[in-house]
């Protein structure tokens, strides 16, 4: 079994937002196997015709769900280069603002307001609508496709059973969430809030620590680790220890990141920019990076394949490009170190 990543003092004693974070040195921070060398190249591209808010792959690489702003969300067949039918609950188009894949393959759901579609990816047609009367933030599947966790009116987390969609947790103890993300091994949920990032515990149903804000909250394979940003800063943060590794990211009037990712296989995380590039960094080595470009406006939305071969990113204008990320080993891991400090 999974260790979840808890610190060791009482729950009471826990670091809350207001206290800083120890800077530390990158390689207590995310020790990975090393990449001698970044390069990616443009694989595909596609115009929609509104702003990608969000991307989504399906789990066998084939499939991107792309959510746009104000418009119905489609599915990109990649590899055959086909667009579905824009998503539609019996005819009717769906306005869908977020959405994610179940991790089977099977569905995906979308969010719409106050209503969420848990579609059919194979048939392309909805199979339950679920109205909440509220307004629903996002959606998101668990790691085990059993659940889902939805967002209503950015105060409360509903988490559903997805077979039968009885509510199994009600948590209201939050204000004005702007993420939620579910840890692979499925036992935590980081939810930016008003008072930080919180770091929620399924099992035990408690918040078992609270860190400084931490937008776009990306987790890393392993569970361990959370990629995010504020402001013109990407950081890599130690869920466990608190511990975190941070560098400036450039920007567009001093505006940091729209949105971060980081590869299921550890190595590599990609941040959205408004200088309509898209930054590919070491995960390893976040002095490391290169510009991804192509865009033509502000990046909004990033998002790795399963396989981590490729990273697809959307922007203001509708358009979508995709890139194949070429991996080359190096021998060695490399790091860059950093004194240790405090900030």
């Amino acid at each position: 079994p999974v260790e979840v990543p808890v610190v060791e003092e009482p729950a009471a004693e826990k670091p809350l937002a207001e206290e800083p974070f120890e800077e530390v040195s990158q390689e207590d921070i995310a020790p990975t196997p090393g990449i001698a060398a970044l390069s990616a190249h443009p694989y595909k591209e596609y115009q929609t015709d509104d702003s990608v808010w969000g991307l989504a792959w399906s789990p066998n690489n084939e499939f991107l769900l792309m959510e746009k702003y104000g418009e119905s969300a489609t599915v990109w067949a990649v590899e055959y280069g086909n667009i579905w039918p824009p998503i539609n609950d019996n005819g009717t188009l769906i306005q869908a603002h977020s959405g994610s894949w179940s991790p089977d393959g099977r569905f995906f759901a979308v969010q719409s307001r106050w209503n969420f579609y848990i579609m059919d990816a194979m048939a392309e047609e909805t199979l339950y609508t679920y109205e909440s009367g509220s307004f629903i933030d996002d959606v998101i599947w668990s790691p085990d496709s059993n659940s889902l966790a939805t967002v209503v009116d950015g105060t409360m987390l509903l988490i559903y059973n997805s077979n039968n969609f009885d509510i199994t947790h009600k948590i209201d103890e939050f204000k004005d969430i702007s993420y939620i993300s579910w840890s692979p091994d499925g036992r935590l949920l980081a939810i930016q809030a008003n008072s930080g990032l919180n770091i929620y515990d399924i099992e035990t149903d408690e918040t078992i620590v609270i860190y400084d804000f931490l937008l776009s909250p990306a987790w890393s394979s392993d569970s361990k680790f959370i990629a995010g940003h504020f402001w013109d800063a990407l950081t890599i943060l130690n869920v466990s220890s608190g511990e975190k590794y941070s560098v400036a990211t450039p920007g567009y009037h001093g505006a940091g990141p729209r949105q971060i990712a980081w590869s299921a296989d550890g190595k590599y995380i990609a941040s959205a920019h408004e200088d309509m590039n898209v930054r590919l960094w070491r995960a390893d080595d976040l002095e490391d990076y290169i510009v991804l470009n192509g865009l033509s406006n502000e990046a909004i939305s990033v998002s790795f394949s399963a396989d981590s071969r490729y990273l697809a990113a959307g922007d203001d204008s509708g358009f979508v490009i995709i890139w194949e990320i070429e991996q080359t080993q190096s021998n060695t891991a490399t790091s860059t170190i950093i004194s240790k400090t405090s900030i």
